[in-house]
């Protein structure tokens, strides 16, 4: 009898415990509140100081301790404040289109009705992938060391863009297969590339944890040298097939709409490419509400620290600019450990790859550019930054209609030209 009436007041805690976390998340939600501090009061008031404080964001993902972020919602006075001031420039009113749209939102995320979006940072993080070992790739796993000594030799795409556009770029080694030596590379290596993922687990959840630290730590030195706007980018052979996995978790698509032929695969290698990626998801179940685990069993160490990088940028209000596939993957992985980091995320370009679509209409984002582009670097994104000059020239350079003397629209319609 005691033990039936113990089950019965345990299943009645449970329900009521849920309905007061679904009134908070409701409540938080309304409110613009981007995640809730849920901290365990079992312990005397003596040992207050020692508890350990879990995150817990809107979405239902778990946030490991160490990765304490705290981001501030988007400035929506500022918001309303940088749209009235536009509305006052000698132009007819959403004229400019697009333009007018990002310096409105650059404008929220800085809190400043004139924001500064140079000079822009650009990370590239380098790791190798395991699966590669399965024949999903064009090019060989060397590939990636390669391509981290032609970066370091400025000699890829990502470089070029880089001087157009006056970033400091930096190059990270957070999980290339072999030792690189070069200086000029930042090594935060975590290990030596994962490992395939189709037959055990990638790396395990500590390791994960460790690349999202190392992109969150050189978000943060980067923002402290004096970078306005944060461009994330990545290179590993094999790293579209860890971005697919993901993706194929968080949506109900079938696989043939996500996979795409990465770095121009034929088509029967592209079967055994979701095959592949559907094997490793009937071996592992990977949750994504634990994006911890999530990303252990199937993700990859840039993907991490790309993802580490976006939330330091938000916690610091510097909008981050994405890139293709994966670049807009790991914002997602990020979205797991903070849901409100999207409000600092704008959609350079629309990828060729076929998840790519899906993973930005998940974040709600329309990209500024659709060139075709496939590449990955963060080449998108440094193509796609002079537009953020622009909506800022627009803001900083153009007369108001009182400033410059002209009479506005009269009731009878908009200004003539």
């Amino acid at each position: 009898m005691i033990r039936t009436i113990g089950r019965k007041e345990s299943c009645w805690m449970k329900d009521i415990n849920h309905k007061i976390s679904r009134q908070i998340v409701r409540f938080a939600l309304a409110n613009g509140v981007g995640m809730i501090r849920m901290e365990k009061l079992t312990r005397s008031l003596n040992h207050r100081r020692e508890r350990r404080k879990r995150i817990f964001p809107l979405d239902g993902g778990y946030c490991a301790p160490m990765m304490n972020v705290s981001i501030p919602p988007i400035h929506r006075e500022m918001v309303e404040q940088a749209r009235a001031y536009i509305d006052q420039l000698t132009k007819p009113p959403g004229s400019l289109g697009r333009l007018e749209e990002v310096a409105t939102t650059l404008a929220g995320m800085t809190g400043e009705l004139l924001p500064r979006v140079t000079p822009p940072g650009v990370l590239v993080f380098a790791a190798d992938h395991g699966v590669t070992e399965e024949g999903v790739s064009a090019y060989p796993a060397e590939v990636t060391a390669q391509m981290v000594y032609n970066f370091a030799n400025g000699g890829a795409a990502i470089n070029a863009f880089s001087r157009q556009i006056g970033a400091l770029l930096q190059v990270i080694d957070v999980g290339v297969a072999v030792p690189i030596a070069d200086e000029r590379v930042i090594q935060k290596k975590v290990r030596p590339g994962t490992n395939n993922f189709a037959e055990t687990e990638a790396m395990t959840p500590s390791e994960a944890e460790q690349a999202l630290h190392v992109g969150y730590e050189q978000a943060a030195s980067i923002i402290e040298q004096g970078v306005r706007t944060l461009i994330v980018g990545e290179m590993g052979i094999g790293n579209t097939t860890a971005a697919s996995a993901l993706l194929a978790t968080l949506t109900d698509e079938p696989l043939e709409r996500i996979v795409g032929k990465g770095s121009g695969i034929k088509e029967e290698m592209l079967a055994h490419k979701q095959d592949v990626i559907r094997r490793a998801l009937l071996l592992h179940r990977p949750d994504p509400a634990k994006p911890l685990e999530w990303l252990s069993k199937i993700g990859g160490l840039e993907i991490a620290a790309m993802a580490g990088a976006m939330l330091a940028a938000a916690e610091r209000r510097i909008p981050i600019l994405l890139d293709g596939f994966i670049c807009t993957v790991a914002a997602l992985v990020a979205r797991q450990f903070a849901v409100n980091v999207t409000d600092y995320m704008i959609a350079g370009h629309r990828s060729q790859e076929p998840g790519h679509s899906i993973a930005l209409r998940l974040l709600e984002k329309d990209p500024l550019l659709d060139l075709g582009m496939r590449l990955g670097e963060g080449s998108g994104a440094a193509v796609a930054f002079p537009l953020l000059i622009s909506a800022m020239a627009m803001v900083n350079e153009m007369a108001t209609f009182a400033s410059a003397g002209i009479s506005t629209a009269n009731a009878k319609g908009e200004k003539g030209r």
